[in-house]
């Protein structure tokens, strides 16, 4: 993914991510998530030399529609950031 960060910079991040989901219904339309990403990301503060970015990831989904959320902890006045996404999954297992 790439988006511009608070600085109106180029960020971008790779990596894999899992999401263990549980269903809600009856029928396993809606289902909640909990897991993980592991990433490595670029920013220009740091010239854009690959850091890795492990980070908790969460989401909620409905058929092939999922929102998603990874929380980005950080320090006073910088970071604490929850970096939210939509996906749409292209197989119609439903």
């Amino acid at each position: 993914m790439g988006f511009k960060d608070s600085n109106k910079h180029l960020q971008t991040i790779f990596g894999y991510a899992y999401q263990h989901n549980w269903p809600l219904d009856c029928y396993q339309k809606w289902r909640v998530g909990i897991g993980y990403t592991l990433s490595l990301t670029q920013r220009s503060e740091y010239a854009y030399i690959p850091l890795p970015l492990p980070l908790p990831l969460a989401g909620i989904g409905y058929k092939n529609f999922n929102i998603q959320a990874a929380y980005v902890p950080g320090v006073k006045n910088d970071g604490n950031v929850l970096f939210t996404w939509l996906r749409w999954e292209l197989n119609n297992d439903y």
